[in-house]
């Protein structure tokens, strides 16, 4: 998987729902690993890590990611005036970036 097929899926990950303070929830809102089938909401790490192995493509996404931004994804993903479009719009859009990039 390349970095931005990383991206657009953790992006769309995060549809499904999203967190803070943690890389992932279950229904009760209890914290779980990113990996975990009971898993119903992810930070923006946590949806990378659910989507992709440990490794070059996944480390790429997240340097890429974070080039971006301007700062660490948890960071972002984590303070107060973030909401869940606002990560969902950067992953997609560094997504784009790289596509164009790598024709």
């Amino acid at each position: 998987m390349t970095p931005a097929e990383i991206l657009r899926k953790a992006a769309d990950k995060l549809d499904q729902g999203w967190t803070q303070g943690v890389m992932a929830r279950d229904a009760r809102g209890e914290r779980v690993n990113a990996n975990d089938p009971a898993a119903c909401a992810w930070c923006a790490m946590g949806s990378i890590c659910a989507v992709a192995p440990e490794g070059g493509d996944r480390a790429e996404a997240i340097d890429a990611l974070e080039l971006y931004l301007d700062e660490d994804i948890i960071g972002f993903n984590d303070d107060k005036w973030t909401d869940a479009g606002q990560v969902k719009d950067a992953m997609r859009a560094v997504a784009d970036q790289l596509e164009a990039e790598n024709g």
